[in-house]
């Protein structure tokens, strides 16, 4: 059964270029609502307050995101050592499931290149390019320089207009909102009426 974080298939249309990035933009936003969120629960573990610099900081040191998760386990284990709660612990661990999950969506929207999608839908209506009628439509794919992202016969293993990208979008804030209940579930109580504040998601419109 497929899951709402699997790479979807291919789309039948593209976009125009402004709709286009604007999607992308929109989307990797949302991505970075997740990120900073986990920072301030980073912090939140680390300090019993979400907006600690120094440990907001920290959580940013390691370069990849898979190593900031490890880093953030690592704070979580220990916060559960002297505040156990099989309610929190598994809350936790299903937000930092999605979150790898997710990440994968957000790796191929970051790392693709925009193409025309009817190179990529038909390839063999390429010399038909010119000559075509209407407006260009676009997409987004794997660099080809990522073998690992491309079948044998060359077809990129995902396609990308601003559908799916708004789709990854909405999934992301809804994460980030989550996370951010989370974090104020475990917060300092004295500290708990500061920051309560949710950005609203970012209009598809």
């Amino acid at each position: 059964m497929a899951e709402p974080w699997d790479r979807p298939p291919y789309p039948k249309r593209g976009n125009s270029e402004r709709v286009l990035f604007e999607a992308v933009g929109r989307c990797l936003m949302g991505w970075e609502e997740v990120e900073g969120t986990f920072a301030h629960l980073f912090s939140t573990f680390r300090t019993g307050l979400p907006f600690d610099t120094a440990a907001n900081k920290e959580y940013g040191q390691p370069l990849n995101f898979v190593h900031r998760v490890q880093a953030l386990r690592d704070a979580a284990c220990r916060y559960f050592q002297s505040h156990c709660s099989q309610e929190n612990e598994g809350e936790f661990a299903e937000i930092v499931e999605l979150a790898l999950n997710w990440s994968q969506r957000r790796n191929d929207v970051a790392h693709g290149r925009a193409r025309m999608i009817h190179w990529i839908i038909n390839p063999e209506s390429r010399e038909t390019l010119l000559t075509a009628q209407g407006p260009l439509r676009w997409c987004v794919i794997p660099p080809h320089f990522k073998s690992e992202k491309f079948t044998e016969d060359d077809r990129p293993t995902y396609v990308l207009t601003s559908r799916e990208m708004n789709r990854f979008a909405d999934a992301f804030w809804k994460l980030s909102v989550r996370i951010n209940k989370f974090m104020h579930r475990i917060e300092t109580p004295s500290d708990a009426s500061f920051g309560r504040f949710v950005l609203p998601p970012l209009s598809n419109n």
